[in-house]
């Protein structure tokens, strides 16, 4: 009878034992986490948006005045080139805890001029629509701790394509992100240019190189559980 008891009370302890650790478990599980998010603003003034375009026509018709009048002048094998800077209305890059999760950047490309004299072609319309980088996500790149591949979407004249690309973001002690990045579009994938025959050219490229400065932090905590 009494080796029962003992076996008994044994059983017992060990249930507390057992029911303390799972309490402990639950608690530590559960426990609030405070989350700090910053926002960074893009510096407008600070920050640069060039693009260079390069374009290889098979062939192209050009207008030119001779002795008062108009006409018609055919040539091959043209490769031109143009370079200018985009005007940047707005941005944001989002840290949470030290971690680069999502972006926007916003350009205004009713005032770029991307043909050159030699062409005709010219912006669908004058009242052009913003266009506007989405980033959605950084993962992290094999080169250094500061280069990032972002994923996301770019809006140009209402057309919305998925797109990723390399980029490399610093961050000092003053609390200013640099942005660094560039990417490449085929004007034949965006309605941005009066377009010629697809037959008469071999390529029709443009390349946007960020140099983006991002500041004015704005920070915030809240208490999550996990």
């Amino acid at each position: 009878m009494r080796k029962n008891t003992i076996i008994y009370l044994l059983m017992c302890l060990v249930v507390i034992i057992c029911n303390g650790c799972s309490g402990n478990g639950t608690s530590e599980k559960n426990k609030p986490v405070i989350r700090v998010t910053k926002t960074y603003n893009l510096n407008t003034e600070l920050s640069s948006l060039n693009w260079i375009r390069n374009v290889d026509y098979i062939h192209i018709t050009k207008k030119v005045k001779v002795f008062g009048v108009y006409a018609d002048v055919s040539l091959d094998n043209v490769q031109l080139e143009t370079s200018g800077e985009s005007k940047l209305t707005g941005g944001s890059i989002v840290v949470i805890d030290n971690k680069i999760e999502s972006g926007i950047v916003e350009i205004d490309l009713s005032l770029t001029r991307f043909y050159s004299d030699e062409e005709e072609s010219f912006f669908v319309n004058e009242t052009y629509p913003p266009a506007k980088l989405m980033i959605q996500s950084f993962a992290k790149d094999s080169v250094s701790d500061n280069h990032y591949i972002a994923k996301g979407t770019v809006t140009i004249n209402e057309k919305t394509t998925d797109i990723e690309f390399p980029v490399e973001i610093n961050i000092d002690d003053n609390s200013n992100l640099f942005f660094k990045a560039n990417y490449q579009i085929q004007t034949s994938d965006w309605q941005i240019l009066k377009q010629p025959k697809p037959e008469n050219v071999n390529y029709d490229r443009i390349n946007f190189s960020f140099d983006l400065v991002f500041d004015n932090v704005v920070e915030k905590t809240d208490t999550v559980s996990f």
